[in-house]
């Protein structure tokens, strides 16, 4: 398992993942190239705080993942009640082959200890 930064040659696989009504059901947000661009392309470029990642098995990629401090979100933080020095991940699981594997818990686990909790 590998994280990597989300770029915009990636964007064709997150809008297919997007579109996958298990997804769907969650996120409500099957963009297309310009709505891609209009959300994501602020996070690539890091003028906007979310930091996205694409989680590959054996180099192939399977799943977004998302982290981001509560801080820089105050508004809901507050609706959620998390405390505004904490963060918040959300995952999607974008290939349906890789649903019931255990593999969000796993890659959840790995994100925070590679990537969230060293920043």
């Amino acid at each position: 398992m590998s994280f990597r930064p989300l770029s915009r040659s990636d964007f064709p696989v997150l809008q297919r993942w997007l579109a996958e009504p298990y997804v769907d059901a969650w996120w409500h947000e099957p963009l297309d190239p310009i709505g891609l661009e209009d959300k994501y392309g602020p996070r690539i470029d890091k003028t906007e705080p979310t930091n996205v990642f694409i989680i590959e098995h054996k180099n192939q990629p399977t799943e977004r993942i998302q982290w981001y401090r509560w801080s820089d979100y105050s508004e809901h933080a507050v609706q959620l009640e998390a405390e505004s020095n904490s963060a918040g991940i959300d995952i999607t699981i974008g290939e349906p082959e890789m649903i019931g594997l255990g593999l969000g818990p796993m890659a959840i686990e790995e994100f925070l200890k590679r990537i969230v909790f060293s920043n």
